[in-house]
C-alpha cells in the first residue's frame, strides 16, 4: 500500500486545478458560436430583403417619374436600370447564399466555418452598397447638371452623398471586424486543437 503525503496530494490538487482553468468549456463555446453565426445569418436575411426592396422600389419609381415626365432624362433611366440590375443582383446572391448554407456540417467547426462564410457575404455585400453610392451619386449630379438645377443643390446632394458614403464605410468596418472575430476564433481552435 502506497501512501501519499500531504504535500503530494497538495500538489496534484494544484495541478488538477489549474488544468480546469485553462481548459475549453466547449458546450459554452460552441453555443457561442451559433449565436455569432445566428446573428449572421439574421443581419444578411435583413440586409438582403431591405436592399432588394430599396433598389426595386427606387428604380420603379425613378423609372415612372421618368416614364410621366415631360423631357425625361436619360441620365435617370441609366440611374433607374442600376437599381433594378442592383435588386436582381442580390436575389441571385441570396439564392447562392441559401443554397450554400446546406454544405456546412452541423458541428462546432461547421458552425464556425458557417458563421465566418455569412460574415464573408456580408463583408461583400456591404462594400457593394458602399461602393454603389459613387455610381447613384453620378447618375444624379449629372440629372442635376442635364436640367438646370442651381450650384447650391448640386453641393448639398455631394455633401450628402459624402456623409452617407462614410457612414457606409464605418458600417462596413463594423461587419470587416466581426469577421476578423471569427478568424481569429477559428485560428485558436486549429491551434489549440479542440475537437469538431
Amino acid at each position: 500500500m502506497i501512501t501519499m503525503e500531504f504535500e503530494d496530494l497538495k500538489k496534484m490538487w494544484h495541478s488538477q486545478d489549474k488544468a480546469y482553468i485553462y481548459s475549453i468549456d466547449e458546450e459554452a463555446l460552441h453555443n457561442r458560436i451559433k449565436a455569432k453565426q445566428r446573428q449572421a445569418s439574421h443581419i444578411a436575411h435583413v440586409s438582403e430583403w431591405l436592399s432588394i426592396g430599396v433598389f426595386l422600389a427606387a428604380g420603379g419609381g425613378v423609372l415612372a417619374m421618368n416614364i410621366f415626365r415631360s423631357g425625361g432624362s436619360i441620365y435617370m433611366t441609366l440611374l433607374a436600370v442600376c437599381f433594378l440590375v442592383a435588386a436582381v443582383y442580390l436575389f441571385i446572391g441570396r439564392t447562392r447564399r441559401i443554397k450554400g448554407q446546406s454544405q456546412f456540417e452541423r458541428s462546432m467547426r461547421g458552425n464556425l466555418e458557417y458563421a465566418i462564410s455569412l460574415a464573408t457575404y456580408q463583408v461583400r455585400l456591404s462594400g457593394m452598397l458602399r461602393w454603389n453610392l459613387p455610381v447613384v451619386g453620378i447618375f444624379v449630379l449629372l440629372s442635376f447638371w442635364e436640367s438646370g438645377q442651381s450650384l447650391w443643390a448640386i453641393i448639398g446632394f455631394a455633401v450628402f452623398l459624402t456623409l452617407a458614403h462614410l457612414a457606409a464605410g464605418w458600417e462596413h468596418g463594423i461587419y470587416k471586424s466581426r469577421k476578423r472575430e471569427l478568424e481569429i476564433l477559428k485560428a485558436k481552435l486549429d491551434e489549440e486543437e479542440v475537437p469538431a
